[in-house]
C-alpha cells in the first residue's frame, strides 16, 4: 500500500492527527461491523510508519514518545498512604505479571548498577491484603543473575532510546533480567530503587524530571522511586519469538512522585494514559491529562472511599483540616478512610493487546461484560399498590439483570414536578435514593415519603420515578493531587456503548458533607476549601447525568509553586484531599409513577367511667384491642384514659356513665366525624343526664333551651371544650338521640337500632353556634402524645340497668 494515499483519510482533533486507536473506535462507533471493512482499517493503521507501535510493557506506555509534560517516578518505600492499618496502602508499585510456562517475563530499570541496593526481583506469590502484602519466594535476583552472567549491563535501562524500544533483541533496545517461567499463573515483580526496599524517606528527584534529561545516572543513590522501568513477556517457542505479548502487565495501584510543586516555577503535569478493567469485565481509558501532583497514588476501585462506618461508599472527597504528613492522607475528617483498590489497572489498550484475555481469564475477570438493565419496576404503598398516605413513604421494587462480579448500584430519582419532570438528582424538591445491590434480581428499596431537603411530598396524583441501575462502577481515587488545570483525568469507556450518557461520561461531589457517624466535614452544600488557585465549577455533577470529562468543569488548582503546603485549607485545591472521580455503565432508564393521598384516621376507646355517680379514677388496657396503646394518646392514661370494661355485678336502677374516647391519629386532620353508638342492652338511655350541668347558653351546643340534654361532647385536653347536647334535633346542636326502632341515618355507621342510639356529628357544624367555643370544623391529626390537644376528647352518655 502507498502510505501518502491514506494520510487523508484521518481526520484531525484539535490541530493534531488523532492516534490510531481513536480513528479506528470512531469508524466502530458510527456503526461499521467488525467484517471486511474493519480489517482494512487495521491493516491502513499498521502500515502507517510514522505511528509510534506500542512496544513491551512499562514506563514508555505511561510516557510514550511525543506525550509531552513530565513524568512520575515509580516508589518503593515503607511509608503509607491514607489512615488506618486495614484500609491503608503500602508506598510502593507492586506488578504483577500473567505468563504461561516456557515464556520469559524481561524486565529491566534506570536504578539497576546505581548504588547496592537497587534491585529487580519476580517473587512466585504474594500473601495478606491489597497494599499490605508479604512476598512469597523469589524467583528472579536481577543483581544475582548479573553477578552468574559476569554482565554488569542486565536490567540496566540507560537511555530514553532504550526505554522506548524496550528488550534487546530489538533494534537499539537494553539488556534485561530474564525469568522462564515453569508454569502458568501470575508472578510479581519488586523495582527497587537505590535506597533498597526498606528506606522511608520522600525521593528527591532533581528539578529535570522531565524526558530529555540525562540517562546516565537519572537516579541518585539515596532515591526510593525510579525513573524508567519495563516489564516484558514473549514466548522464545512461538513463531515470533522476540514479539512482545502486551496486555500481560497490570498492577492493583501505582505509587507515584513527581518531586514538583515545591521545587521550581516550573509544574510538572502528567499526561500519562492507562487503563482500567473492572471485576466485572468494563474497560476505561483514564487519561491524566496534566494533573499537576508531586507525591501521589493511582488506582481504581467500585467503593471510591467510605463512610465514617467502614463500608457505605462516601461519593464525596477525604478531607485534612490540619496538617497531613508528606500529603499521604494518614489523618483524615470524618472518620472516613480509603477503600482498597478492586480493579486492575493495565498498560495496553485492553481492546487490542492480544495477552488481555488470558490475564482477565486468570483474574476470573469475564472476556465479554453483561449490559445492565431494569426490567420492570413498581411501587408498593401504605394503601395500595402504587399508592402511599400522606407522609408514610412506601417501597420501591425492580428486577434488575447485570453480572454480579462486583456489586452494582441502583439510582431512584422520584420528582415532584408532575407535569413536566427534570429528574434532577440534586433539585431539593426531588429525591434521589441510591444504594448497593449485591446481587441481580428483584431488589426493593424502602422511601421514607421525604424530599432531598427532609420535607414530605405533598398529596399528588401520578408522581414519576425514574429507575437505572449502574454497573462497572469504576472510583479513582486521586490522593494529593495538587493541581489539574485542565480538568482531568478524562474516561473513556472502550468496549460498550454507555446508553445515558455517551462514552466520557464521570462523576463528582467536591461539597462538605456530614458522615453517617454525623460529624460534619467542611460546609455542608459548599464546595471544600482550597488556600489558593481555582476550585472545580460546579462543585458538584448530577449523580445520574453527570458531566463530560473532557471539559474542564473539574479543573482546579494555580500554575507556579507553593501549592503543596500538606495543610487543610492552604494550599491549592487538591493538596491533603483525597478527590474522588468515578464513572459507570447505565442500564435504560425505566419510568414509573404512584399516588400520595390524605388518609385520615379516628380511633375510639369505650370505657365505664362511673357507677352510681362515683367516678372510676383507674385506667384499665382493653386486651382485645390495640386502640388504647397508640402512643399519641394523652398522658397520663389514668386521667385521660380512665375507665374500666367491667362494671361488675349491678342491680335494676343503677346508673352507668360511659365514656367514648376519640383520637385523631391518621396522617391528615379527620373531617365529618358522624359518631354513632348503640345505648347497652338491659339499660335504658338517661335523657336529663346534664341538665343540671348547663348554667348559661354558652354551656349548650346551641341547642333549645327547653330541650333536655342526655350528651357531653369535650374536645381538648388542657383546656378543654365543653358542650352538652341535647336529645333532640336542634340544628346547630351536634347531637341527637334516636329511640329504640328508630331508622339511623346511613351517614352514621350504625344498625340494628333495638335499644336506642346516641348520634353526635363530632366536628362538622354547618352553622357555626352564636358562640362559637369549638375549634374548626376538622379534627388536626396528632403529632404527639396529646399533641395538638384538640386532636382528642371524648363522648359521654348515662344510662339505667333495666
Amino acid at each position: 500500500m502507498n502510505t501518502k494515499m491514506k494520510l487523508p483519510l484521518l481526520k484531525k482533533n484539535s490541530g493534531k492527527l488523532v492516534s490510531s486507536l481513536t480513528f479506528v473506535l470512531c469508524i466502530l462507533r458510527q456503526g461499521i461491523k467488525p467484517g471486511i471493512g474493519f480489517k482494512f482499517v487495521v491493516l491502513l493503521l499498521a502500515s502507517i510508519n510514522w505511528i509510534q507501535p506500542v512496544k513491551a510493557e512499562g514506563s514508555r506506555n505511561l510516557y510514550p514518545s511525543g506525550v509531552g509534560g513530565s513524568r512520575a517516578h515509580l516508589e518503593w518505600q515503607t511509608s503509607s498512604w491514607g489512615p488506618g492499618s486495614t484500609t491503608n496502602l503500602a508506598r510502593r508499585t507492586l506488578l504483577q505479571v500473567y505468563a504461561k510456562a516456557g515464556e520469559n517475563i524481561l524486565v529491566g530499570s534506570t536504578a539497576m548498577g546505581v548504588g547496592t541496593l537497587s534491585n529487580i526481583l519476580i517473587v512466585s506469590s504474594v500473601s495478606g491484603r491489597i497494599g499490605n502484602e508479604t512476598l512469597g519466594t523469589t524467583v528472579l535476583n536481577c543483581r544475582v543473575q548479573r553477578s552468574q552472567f559476569g554482565n554488569g549491563t542486565n536490567g540496566k535501562i540507560s537511555s530514553r532510546a532504550e526505554e522506548l524500544a524496550g528488550p534487546l533483541p530489538t533494534t537499539g533496545g537494553y539488556k534485561p533480567c530474564s525469568y522462564t517461567v515453569p508454569s502458568d499463573g501470575i508472578y510479581y515483580v519488586v523495582f527497587y530503587a537505590p535506597a533498597g526496599g526498606s528506606s522511608n524517606q520522600a525521593s528527591s528527584p532533581s528539578s529535570t524530571v522531565e524526558f530529555g534529561i540525562n540517562y546516565s545516572d537519572p537516579d541518585a543513590s539515596n532515591s526510593t522511586s525510579i525513573l524508567a522501568w519495563d516489564v516484558t513477556v514473549r514466548n522464545p517457542s512461538s513463531g515470533t519469538p522476540n514479539a512482545d505479548i502486551n496486555g500481560r502487565v497490570f498492577a492493583d495501584y501505582l505509587s507515584l512522585f513527581t518531586g514538583g510543586n515545591l521545587f521550581g516555577a516550573n509544574d510538572r503535569p502528567v499526561n500519562s494514559i492507562f487503563y482500567i478493567v473492572t471485576k466485572d469485565g468494563f474497560h476505561y481509558q483514564t487519561d491524566l491529562k496534566g494533573i499537576d501532583p508531586n507525591g501521589f497514588v493511582i488506582y481504581g476501585n467500585d467503593i471510591g472511599f467510605y463512610d465514617s462506618d467502614g463500608a457505605t461508599p462516601l461519593y464525596h472527597n477525604l478531607f485534612a483540616t490540619g496538617s497531613v504528613p508528606n500529603g499521604t492522607m494518614n489523618t483524615v475528617d470524618g472518620g472516613t478512610s480509603l477503600a482498597l483498590p478492586s480493579h486492575k489497572i493495565f498498560f495496553s489498550n485492553p481492546d487490542f493487546a492480544p495477552g488481555t484475555s488470558d490475564s482477565k481469564f486468570a483474574l476470573g475477570i469475564p472476556l465479554s461484560p453483561t449490559l445492565p438493565k431494569v426490567n420492570s419496576s413498581s411501587f408498593t404503598g401504605k394503601v395500595s399498590l402504587n399508592t402511599t398516605k400522606l407522609n408514610n413513604g412506601g417501597t420501591f421494587n425492580f428486577d434488575t439483570t447485570f453480572n454480579a462480579t462486583m456489586p452494582g448500584t441502583y439510582y431512584i430519582v422520584i420528582d415532584q414536578n408532575i407535569s413536566s419532570p427534570d429528574y434532577n438528582a440534586n433539585k431539593s424538591t426531588n429525591r434521589l435514593l441510591r444504594g448497593r445491590m449485591t446481587s441481580a434480581g428483584p431488589q426493593t428499596v424502602n422511601w421514607d415519603g421525604k424530599d432531598n431537603s427532609g420535607n414530605f411530598f405533598p398529596l399528588g396524583t401520578n408522581y414519576p420515578f425514574k429507575t437505572v441501575i449502574g454497573v462497572g462502577e469504576y472510583h479513582f481515587p486521586l490522593i494529593d493531587a495538587e493541581s489539574s488545570l485542565n480538568g482531568g483525568p478524562q474516561f473513556t469507556i472502550l468496549n460498550v456503548f454507555n446508553p445515558e450518557g455517551g462514552y466520557y461520561r464521570g462523576f463528582y461531589d467536591d461539597r462538605g458533607y456530614k458522615t453517617i457517624g454525623g460529624t460534619t466535614v467542611g460546609k455542608l452544600n459548599t464546595i471544600l476549601c482550597s488556600g489558593i488557585g481555582s476550585v472545580p465549577n460546579p462543585a458538584f455533577s448530577d449523580p445520574l447525568v453527570g458531566f463530560d470529562t473532557r471539559g474542564t468543569n473539574r479543573a482546579y488548582g494555580i500554575s507556579g509553586p507553593g501549592v503543596n503546603t500538606n495543610v487543610g485549607c492552604t494550599g491549592s485545591f487538591g493538596d491533603a484531599k483525597g478527590l474522588d472521580l468515578w464513572t459507570y455503565v447505565s442500564s435504560p432508564a425505566v419510568i414509573n409513577y404512584f399516588n400520595i393521598i390524605s388518609v385520615s384516621k379516628l380511633l375510639m376507646v369505650k370505657r365505664i367511667t362511673a357507677v352510681n355517680g362515683v367516678p372510676i379514677n383507674e385506667y384499665v388496657n382493653d386486651l382485645t384491642s390495640t386502640d388504647d396503646n397508640n402512643a399519641n394518646w394523652p398522658t397520663p392514661l389514668s386521667t385521660y384514659l380512665r375507665g374500666i370494661i367491667d362494671g361488675g355485678t349491678v342491680k335494676p336502677g343503677d346508673e352507668i356513665e360511659y365514656t367514648i374516647y376519640f383520637l385523631s391519629s391518621g396522617e391528615t386532620p379527620v373531617t365529618n366525624v358522624n359518631f354513632c353508638d348503640l345505648v347497652p342492652e338491659n339499660t335504658t338511655f338517661l335523657p336529663t343526664s346534664f341538665n343540671k350541668n348547663i348554667v348559661s347558653s354558652t354551656d349548650r351546643d346551641g341547642g333549645l333551651s327547653t330541650a333536655d340534654y342526655g350528651m357531653m361532647l369535650q374536645i381538648g385536653t388542657t383546656t378543654p371544650t365543653i358542650k352538652y347536647l341535647s336529645n333532640i334535633v336542634d340544628s346547630p346542636d351536634r347531637g341527637k338521640y334516636l329511640t329504640p326502632g328508630t331508622a339511623i341515618p346511613t351517614t352514621f355507621n350504625c344498625t340494628n337500632n333495638t335499644n336506642g342510639a346516641v348520634l353526635v356529628n363530632i366536628v362538622n357544624k354547618t352553622t357555626p353556634p352564636a358562640t362559637a367555643a369549638l375549634p374548626g370544623e376538622t379534627l388536626p391529626n396528632a403529632t404527639g402524645a396529646g399533641t395538638p390537644a384538640d386532636s382528642y376528647g371524648f363522648v359521654r352518655f348515662r344510662a339505667l340497668v333495666k
